[in-house]
């Protein structure tokens, strides 16, 4: 199983958090971190509806894929 490596979390910064909560319009403030194992897990929310934000590396999904988690989420 993928493991996200401490060498991957280097690159996800607080900058890219940021900018990853204002593409989704979710409040940067109301960002919590959850556990995650193959993931990094964050709850949030937009106006406030409570929302997860997933982030997971790019092996585990291709764009098909990722547009129908989306789609199904609306």
């Amino acid at each position: 199983m993928f493991r996200i490596k401490k060498e991957a979390m280097e690159y996800f910064s607080e900058e890219v958090l940021q900018i990853s909560a204002s593409l989704f319009n979710v409040s940067f403030d109301s960002l919590k971190e959850l556990a995650g194992f193959e993931n990094i897990i964050y709850s949030g929310s937009i106006h406030e509806r409570d929302v997860v934000i997933r982030f997971s590396h790019s092996s585990h999904r291709n764009e098909e894929q990722i547009e129908a988690i989306y789609q199904e989420n609306i």
